[in-house]
C-alpha cells in the first residue's frame, strides 16, 4: 500500500502566491505553535517528505538538509526550514524536491490574465468569492493549517483556478496562464508518483492552493491511498 498525505500551508515568508500573509513579523513569537505542529504531524511518520522547491534543485536541497542536520545552517523563516526540516528529522524521513516552474505550455503571464479579468466585473466577482483567503500568523498557526486543509477551501480553490478559463473566451486570454498552472500541478504528481513506492507514506508540504487540485490527480490515479491530515491536526 502507499499513502499519501498533502499537507496544504502558507509561505512563512510573506508571500502566498498573489496574496501577502499577515503578521509575519510575530513568526518567531509563534515557534511553540510551530512545535506542535510538527510533533502532530510527525505522528503521521511519513518515510518521505516532498516539499515545494524545484526539482532540479533536489542536489541543492540535500546541501542544506545536510547543513541543517550538522546545526550548520542559518536559522531561516521559510516553511521547509521550519517544518518539513523537523519532520523529517524526527521521522528519519527522506527529503525530495518535486516543484516544476519553467515556462512550460504558457502563452499568457499570469499578472496579465489577473488585468484581464479586471475587465469582466461580474465574472471577477464570481470568481473572487472562492479566493484562498489571506492568512494570518497571529490568528495561530494551528488554527490556520486546520482551516486551510478544510475540503471547503480545497475545493474552493478548484473553483477559483477552473474558472479563470472564462476570462477572454474569444481568445483563450485566461486560458493561456490557465494551462501552466495545470502543467504544474499535473508536473508535480508524476515527480511525486515517480518516488513514491509500495510501503511509503509519504507527506506533501505545500501552498494550500495546490491541495485540492493535486489530490483529485492521485484520486484520480487510483494510485494511493490518501489521509486527511485534519486527523492529525
Amino acid at each position: 500500500m502507499k499513502e499519501l498525505m498533502i499537507l496544504g500551508g502558507f509561505h512563512f515568508e510573506g508571500t502566498y502566491d498573489a496574496k501577502q500573509t499577515e503578521g509575519k513579523d510575530k513568526l518567531e513569537e509563534m515557534q511553540g505553535e510551530i512545535d506542535e505542529l510538527i510533533e502532530k504531524m510527525a505522528k503521521f511518520k511519513p518515510t518521505k517528505v516532498f516539499v515545494e522547491v524545484e526539482k532540479t534543485r533536489q542536489n541543492e536541497l540535500d546541501q542544506w538538509w545536510g547543513m541543517y542536520q550538522e546545526g550548520k545552517l542559518k536559522s531561516q523563516k521559510n516553511e521547509v526550514f521550519k517544518v518539513a526540516f523537523p519532520i523529517a528529522e524526527k521521522c528519519g524521513s527522506k527529503l525530495l524536491a518535486i516543484d516544476w516552474m519553467e515556462q512550460g505550455a504558457a502563452t499568457i503571464p499570469c499578472g496579465e490574465a489577473m488585468a484581464e479579468l479586471e475587465k469582466y466585473t461580474d465574472l471577477k466577482k464570481e470568481i473572487e468569492q472562492y479566493e484562498i483567503p489571506v492568512s494570518n500568523i497571529s490568528d495561530g498557526i494551528i488554527k490556520n493549517f486546520k482551516h486551510l486543509n478544510a475540503k471547503e477551501v480545497s475545493d474552493n480553490q478548484k473553483a477559483y483556478y477552473v474558472n479563470y478559463a472564462r476570462i477572454g473566451v474569444d481568445k483563450y486570454y485566461g486560458m493561456g496562464w490557465l494551462i501552466w498552472w495545470y502543467q504544474r500541478n499535473l508536473n508535480i504528481f508524476a515527480n511525486m508518483s515517480d518516488k513514491i513506492e509500495d510501503g511509503d507514506r509519504a507527506m506533501l508540504l505545500i501552498g494550500a492552493a495546490h491541495k485540492g487540485i493535486l489530490e483529485e490527480f492521485f484520486e484520480d490515479s487510483k494510485t494511493v491511498k490518501l489521509v486527511d491530515p485534519l486527523q492529525y491536526l
